[in-house]
């Protein structure tokens, strides 16, 4: 039985530009947010300048409340362990937000015992931030 831990946000770089800045601004406070087209409603994740599907350039960011579906996961021994018989593990994860149909984000799933994660769970959104204060997705079961 292991449990999962996240990575900290040490040495994490974010590059911010202005079209991404929104989303970036939004991860200080804690906020999930995806880009939907303003003219037919796509979502655009990850962030593209131009819609895919109609070509249009102006967004609003959606805030993705959740709680989101657990889509996709996988484990891998945590780099950061004491030993090697220290059982913590990396749980990244893949996401579904029903506010947003079609997007999917990544990031670890913490503070759950391996042997609890199963697909289609339901997750609700924490945080890890970098140096600079920007914040990194990560999941947990919703409690």
């Amino acid at each position: 039985m292991a449990q999962t831990k996240a990575l900290t946000g040490d040495g994490i770089a974010v590059t911010v530009s202005p079209m991404t800045e929104p989303y970036w601004q939004a991860t200080r406070e804690r906020r999930l947010v995806a880009a939907k087209c303003t003219h037919c409603a796509h979502f655009r994740v990850p962030f593209l300048p131009f819609c895919p599907k109609c070509n249009e350039q102006e967004v609003e960011w959606v805030e993705l409340t959740g709680p989101g579906t657990l889509y996709s996961f996988t484990f891998y021994p945590h780099p950061q362990r004491e030993s090697a018989d220290d059982p913590t593990m990396l749980a990244p994860a893949i996401v579904e937000f029903a506010e947003a149909p079609g997007v999917r984000y990544a990031g670890n799933m913490i503070d759950i015992d391996t042997t609890r994660i199963a697909i289609g769970m339901k997750v609700e959104t924490d945080w890890i931030f970098n140096g600079e204060g920007w914040g990194l997705p990560a999941f947990r079961p919703v409690s």
